[in-house]
This record gives C-alpha cells, sequence and structure tokens, in this order.
C-alpha cells in the first residue's frame, strides 16, 4: 500500500530540505569567509617596499587589496542572499586567490601566511564537496560542479601539504621565495656580527650549509655572520630583509650581494607567467612543475639563460639602460637601511657570472652597479679581479653543468676575498 503526501507536505518537505541545505552551506563558508578576512586584513596592513599609492602600497598590491576587498564583500553578500551559487563562487574564488597572493614581494616575507595557503585551499575544497552536496540533496543538480571542482582541490592541497611538511622536515630544503637556510633570525643580531643579505648565492644553492662564503667567513671573523639569502630572491626582498634587522643595536657590517640578474630585463609574456607561477608556487608546490617547464621554453639551460643576460646588458643598448635606471632606486633604499644598520660602511658585494674571465663580457655591469653603490653610502668589493686572477675559465667553477651557481672552491675564494678586505680595513 503505498502512501501519497498531498501538495503541502511535499512543499513543506522541501522547505526543509532547502532551509536545512542552505544551514549546511553556510557553515561550510564561516572558515574561507575568516581566510578571506585575514587575507584581506594583511593584504591592507602590509607596506610595499617600493610604494607607489597612499604612500604605502605597490601597484600591484593595491590592486590586490581592493580584489580581497571586494572577494570579502562577496562573502558577506553571499551570507545575506542566502544563495547557494553565490556561496559556491565566493568560496571558489577564496581558494583562487591564494595563487596570486605569493607574487607580492612583500607578502612573501610572512612565513606563517605563506604556510597556510595550501590549508586555505584545503578548507576551500572540503567547503565546495559540502556545497554541492547540499546543493545536490535540494535537487540542484548544475552545483554539483561545486563537488568536481572541490575534490579536485582537496586532492592536489593535501599533496601540496604533504609535499611542503617533507621539504620543511627535511635537511636544507630548498624553498623559494619564503624562507632562509638554517635557524636565523635577524632580529637577534650583536655589534659584533656581520649580515649578509641575498639569494641563492647567499643561501648556498648546491653547496653544503657550511660550504657557503657566509659560513667560511664566519670562522675567521670575531662575531657571528648571519646569512639572510632566499632563493630566487631579488631587490625588493633585499630590502625586507633588511627591515628585519634592528637598527640598534647596530651589527659590525651589512654585506649586500649583488648579481647580475639583479637587474630586470624585458621579458615575454611565458616569462611573467612563469614568474607568477614561481611566485605562487612558494605555497604550491604542483605549481612548481608548471613554471620551470615555461621557464625552460624561454631558457633551456642554464648557458642560454645566462646568455641572455649577457645580450640584453650589452653596452649602450636601451635594455641596458633601462636595468640601469630601474636599480638604482632599490640601490639607494638598500644604501639607506644599510649604512643605518652597519656601524662600519656597509660592502656591496658584486658577484661575477661564471664565465671564461679572460673575456668576460660584463665588466661594464659590474663598473654601473659599482659606482651607483658607492655614491649610496656602499663601499664595493667586485669579485671579478679575484675570479680572473685566481680561477680564469669560471665555467669549471659551477656546481653542475647545468647550475652556474658557485661551486665550493668558488665560495672559498668569495670568503678569503672578504676575509682579507675586511682585516685591510682593520688595519690603521
Amino acid at each position: 500500500m503505498s502512501t501519497t503526501l498531498a501538495p503541502s507536505a511535499v512543499a513543506e518537505r522541501q522547505l526543509l530540505a532547502a532551509r536545512d541545505g542552505l544551514k549546511i552551506a553556510r557553515r561550510a563558508q564561516l572558515l574561507p569567509a575568516l581566510a578571506a578576512a585575514v587575507f584581506c586584513l594583511c593584504g591592507w596592513l602590509t607596506a610595499s617596499n617600493a610604494p607607489a599609492v597612499l604612500g604605502r602600497y605597490s601597484t600591484g598590491l593595491f590592486a590586490m587589496n581592493i580584489g580581497l576587498t571586494a572577494l570579502l564583500a562577496l562573502h558577506l553578500w553571499s551570507i545575506r542572499r542566502r544563495s547557494l551559487a553565490l556561496i559556491g563562487t565566493a568560496i571558489a574564488c577564496t581558494a583562487l586567490a591564494t595563487l596570486p597572493l605569493p607574487a607580492n614581494s612583500a607578502i612573501q616575507q610572512s612565513d606563517w601566511l605563506m604556510a597556510s595557503l595550501p590549508f586555505v585551499r584545503l578548507i576551500c575544497g572540503v567547503a565546495l564537496v559540502v556545497v554541492g552536496f547540499a546543493a545536490t540533496r535540494m535537487g540542484r543538480r548544475p552545483l554539483r560542479a561545486c563537488m568536481a571542482f572541490g575534490a579536485v582541490l582537496v586532492t592536489v592541497s593535501l599533496v601540496d601539504a604533504i609535499l611542503l611538511a617533507v621539504m620543511a622536515g627535511g635537511p636544507d630544503h630548498r624553498t623559494y621565495g619564503t624562507t632562509y637556510r638554517g635557524d636565523v633570525d635577524p632580529a637577534a643580531v650583536t655589534p659584533d656580527d656581520i649580515v649578509i643579505v641575498g639569494d641563492s648565492f647567499v643561501w648556498g644553492q648546491g653547496v653544503g650549509i657550511d660550504e657557503r662564503f657566509g659560513a667560511r667567513l664566519d670562522a675567521v671573523v670575531p662575531g657571528d655572520v648571519l646569512n639572510l639569502g632566499i632563493v630566487g630572491d631579488a631587490p625588493p626582498g633585499y630590502i625586507a630583509s633588511l627591515k628585519k634587522v634592528p637598527t640598534e643595536p647596530q651589527v659590525e657590517r651589512v654585506i649586500v650581494a649583488f648579481y647580475t640578474n639583479d637587474l630586470e630585463l624585458p621579458v615575454s609574456f611565458g616569462e611573467k607567467l612563469g614568474r607568477v607561477l614561481k611566485s605562487a608556487s612558494a605555497g604550491f608546490p604542483t605549481l612548481r612543475f608548471i613554471s620551470d617547464k615555461l621557464e625552460r621554453i624561454e631558457a633551456p639551460d642554464v648557458h642560454a639563460y645566462d646568455q641572455r643576460y649577457v645580450d640584453g646588458l650589452a653596452a649602450d643598448t636601451p635594455s641596458f639602460d633601462e636595468a640601469i635606471r630601474q636599480v638604482t632606486p632599490r640601490l639607494a633604499e638598500l644604501g639607506k637601511l644599510a649604512v643605518e644598520r652597519s656601524s662600519q660602511p656597509p660592502i656591496l658585494l658584486i658577484l661575477p657570472m661564471l664565465r671564461d674571465f679572460r673575456t668576460y663580457p660584463l665588466r661594464h655591469v659590474h663598473d654601473a652597479v659599482g659606482t651607483i653603490a658607492a655614491d649610496n653610502g656602499f663601499e664595493v668589493v667586485d669579485l671579478l679581479p679575484a675570479f680572473e686572477r685566481v680561477l680564469v675559465d669560471g665555467l669549471h667553477y659551477a656546481v653542475s653543468d647545468n647550475d652556474n651557481h658557485y661551486n665550493p672552491q668558488a665560495h672559498a675564494l668569495v670568503a678569503q676575498t672578504l676575509a682579507d678586505y675586511l682585516k685591510r680595513q682593520e688595519t690603521p
């Protein structure tokens, strides 16, 4: 015997299902909405290294903050409208917002925020699955896409979280744009310390932690040497690192390591996309594969990468003039910060590209950068003369055929040259 519900009972059951589904979806939205609020707050509280808007934000960070504010407004609107479609859209946009966040160099300096990104995507993925389930329960089949997108997001986020945990637990792991190597606290300095700021050459890519020139220098100077090197960093990041060092007490010396690729060249759309993906991959390891592939399209090996700078920085070319114009205010800012934090004149350490030094093509670049640095309070230590004299053919001193970072012998020469320079400065 079958029972047929009255139309009023069917309508009431449908209404209850709709209310229950909406209640489930709104509860699932709470954590993604909170994440959106945190992102928005952090974005507006973050000061750019090169402010261009309101005296505080770069153009990119200001645009990002407008987008994060719009995202938070979308969450609030979807809660007010009680719309499953809007709720799902707001959660999906929160997950997508984790991709461009690390592209801003100032936001990259927040380690806790960077580490949270894969977990925010995981929360959003779970929330989308729940919203999709609620929509299906209410008979709204089009929102089943939420479940599919959420399931993919959960899977990828779990892989990301596992990869980040494995990297963080491994010795001397390599991370991009987020961390120094080893246990380094820029705020815990003494007047006898030396602070070295730079990129992967300071970090020591390709060599052991004790083989870096900073560690070798540490063995022969009275105080400690703090290596504030971050893989993939550039002058805006050097500025951010120096800002972490207190002005009181002043350290003995601040050393800024400058390499050729700290100068900016015109880039293609593919390279711009690759850089954005590389920045995002600081909290999204699965993007690392994509960004590496895009980079290899532009420069299939390290020799093509280096040659691009040799060609682009040739003397009397518009790209060289533009690169020097762009780096000048950054060196000025670095000089100001370094002088404030260093009891002795700070040093700009110019690192040569590993080439055949008998026909080195970038001497004019060293001269131009050194002149700007000297005008902004730096003492300049150009390593090119020592490399020409001792190494001769620099390609023999790379860590591998396809990695032009310095090997232990080259790091030893950098440390010895620095130690000799510092010793001469101490002689009355």
